[in-house]
């Protein structure tokens, strides 16, 4: 029975006991050796293949073999306890040239890349993971640019900071994959982390702030849009969200918020605090405060292209915000005096893509 050391341990140590199946192509015929999934399933493919992506699978095959070891039809098999079918087939494919990778399990996939030390194939899916843009989650570009300035000239660091920050790991596990691929140091990943954190709780201030004062809203809107109108009797399936502070107001000076509208500004800050682009406040929660704002024969009134100023206003405070800190990150003291903190207001107007309120925010 052939196995794998990895760190001082026996990766593969016993067969399935069960009739194994065979796996679809392209691993359904020829090749030198059979690696059998957890599930049972077959996968013939080639030695050379394994040796040049693995370090663990080129010290295995030219060590000589029990003679235990099992076979089926005169090929070895490599038993992958560890590893689950559907995991097994989009590695091997990541390791099998022209052939389409699949995207399934790819969180999973870089675990075994990281256990059986397949660098490249690593690499590889982690690239693909961040490209599906349904499954990526979108990280404001001066994040970016702020993990572009640390890692200049770091390639493999720069892909892991990426990473990170569009999928912080959920546990120490899976933390400890990211460090283990040697892609990025525990100190710089550490800190990559703890940025994403800050930039979380910076934009979530901006959303939910502290005694409800959001000094970042302008005064006229207070003044002139319905949503503020704390006449309930003008308002139709349209509850009343509380009072809170707006602007530079005097503190006994408070406007009435309709429920609506909450809804859609803290909502915001829930996703910004563990996604941190302000782009988030025109996705679906806008879509969703339009629908609400509707029924309101009072908030109804220019809705549209109101909200949408206001979400520009919003996404503004956000901006600044961020791109100070963005800055702050690898200058610690500062910008100099007189001196923009971060990415200019020409790139936040030309960047975004706005979709369907684009020409309302910029009106």
């Amino acid at each position: 029975m052939a196995t794998i050391q990895h760190d001082s341990n026996t990766v593969a140590t016993s067969l399935l006991s069960s009739t194994p199946t065979n796996s679809p192509a392209p691993f359904d015929a020829g090749g030198d050796v059979i690696l059998r999934s957890k599930d049972n399933v077959d996968f013939r493919t080639f030695k050379a293949l394994l040796s040049m992506a693995s370090e663990p699978f080129t010290t295995m095959f030219i060590m000589p073999q029990p003679a235990e070891s099992d076979e089926r039809g005169g090929l070895s098999v490599v038993p992958m306890e560890a590893v689950e079918s559907g995991v097994l087939r989009e590695l091997l494919l990541f390791c099998h040239p022209g052939e389409r990778c699949e995207t399934s399990h790819l969180q999973e996939v870089l675990q075994v890349a990281e256990m059986f030390e397949f660098w490249e194939v690593a690499r590889r899916v982690m690239k693909e993971r961040l490209r599906i843009p349904h499954v990526a989650p979108r990280v404001a570009p001066y994040m970016l640019k702020a993990a572009e300035d640390k890692f200049r000239g770091d390639e493999d660091g720069m892909l892991a900071a990426e990473y990170v920050m569009k999928f912080p790991p959920k546990n120490d596990a899976e933390r400890d994959i990211v460090i283990g691929l040697h892609m990025i140091s525990q100190g710089d990943l550490d800190n990559v982390l703890k940025y994403h954190k800050k930039c979380g709780e910076e934009a979530l201030l901006v959303g939910s702030p502290n005694y409800g004062h959001y000094k970042w809203v302008p005064e006229k809107y207070t003044d002139n849009y319905g949503w503020f109108d704390d006449d309930h009797g003008s308002h139709t399936n349209c509850d009343r969200g509380g009072n809170h502070y707006f602007h530079e107001a005097d503190k006994n000076d408070k406007f009435m918020t309709r429920r609506w509208w909450l809804a859609y500004v803290l909502g915001v800050a829930d996703e910004l605090e563990s996604n941190p682009d302000p782009s988030i406040v025109v996705g679906e929660r806008f879509d969703a405060a339009l629908e609400l704002g509707s029924r309101c024969a009072v908030c109804k009134r220019d809705l549209k292209t109101r909200l949408a100023r206001f979400a520009g206003v919003y996404a503004g405070e956000l901006y600044r915000v961020l791109t100070e800190s963005a800055h702050t990150q690898n200058n610690p003291d500062g910008p100099p005096r007189g001196e923009d903190p971060g990415v200019t207001s020409a790139w936040f107007q030309e960047s975004w893509t706005w979709g369907h309120v684009a020409s309302d925010v910029r009106k």
